[in-house]
């Protein structure tokens, strides 16, 4: 790909080359301008650009509805025990009746600031304990062992037929969310668990898509080896689209890159000028 008269707030008159088909990382201090090119790439391309700030979790979301498997395990479950799909979902007959299966319950405080507590039905662990259904067992798992497990045990629990599943999980586990749980709230994620949660969904798609996928920090929060996974996971990955960009300054996550795009030299007006563009030869894979 090659972008020209690239103008977006620091940055002006600028152009950069994106290599098709492999990773490129954009580097430089903070406020050079690296998410300013990110987003003038978006906005003129086909592109995918996965930050903490679009998210757009709702407030009532959990994990299993934030990764779209809620639906797949009710389905599974209402196959397997001839109840209603109705049963295994949250916010149908399956959650707290006092809470709407969200686990808490607001507190309006006038004009101070809203409280939200614990629902005093469920104790916040969602579910209608009066619901038989919650705890019917389809080869050693219930609805309530879905969401109560974490990521790492469940996968391991889960028939082999199950793959509609598994593959989800296992791109979470691939992207440093193992230790969670399905009924984890997503609002009381760290940023880099959000924006890993996101980049979840397109990661564990298996077919090709035609556009480029930018992501700002996927390893965020993390120690050095996850980091590493993370980035080897993205990397096996990257044929699914036409170009991933990483904005990234963390050298284990670097080195995964083919390709690497200096923007400085400073900060605000004195950045926003492409200092290089090159393939990185020490990357740790052979170049494709």
């Amino acid at each position: 790909f090659k972008f020209q008269n690239i103008n977006k707030n620091n940055i002006h008159n600028q152009a950069v080359r994106i290599p098709k088909k492999l990773i490129t990382v954009l580097t430089g201090v903070s406020g050079s301008g690296k998410s300013s090119l990110a987003k003038w790439i978006e906005n003129n391309e086909k592109a995918i650009y996965v930050t903490q700030k679009n998210s757009n979790f709702s407030s009532r979301s959990v994990l299993a509805s934030s990764l779209k498997v809620n639906t797949i395990i009710a389905d599974y479950l209402s196959k397997n025990t001839g109840l209603d799909e109705s049963d295994f979902l949250l916010h149908k007959n399956a959650g707290c009746k006092i809470c709407n299966g969200i686990g808490v319950l607001k507190y309006e405080r006038g004009f101070e600031k809203d409280i939200y507590l614990n629902c005093y039905q469920c104790n916040g662990k969602l579910f209608d304990e009066h619901n038989p259904a919650i705890h019917q067992k389809v080869d050693g798992l219930s609805l309530y062992d879905f969401y109560q497990k974490e990521i790492n045990k469940l996968v391991l629990d889960l028939p082999k037929s199950f793959h509609s599943l598994s593959q989800i999980l296992e791109t979470a586990i691939s992207l440093g969310l193992g230790h969670l749980q399905l009924s984890r709230k997503t609002q009381t994620l760290s940023g880099g668990e959000t924006r890993r949660l996101k980049l979840c969904e397109h990661l564990s798609r298996r077919k090709e898509t035609n556009k480029i996928l930018i992501i700002d920090e996927p390893a965020a929060g993390l120690d050095p080896e996850t980091a590493s996974k993370v980035a080897h996971f993205i990397r096996q990955k990257t044929e699914l689209f036409s170009a991933v960009i990483l904005i990234e300054h963390r050298r284990e996550v670097v080195k995964y890159a083919d390709y690497e795009i200096r923007i400085g030299p400073f900060a605000g007006d004195m950045g926003g000028e492409i200092m290089s563009q090159e393939f990185i030869t020490t990357c740790n894979s052979p170049l494709k």
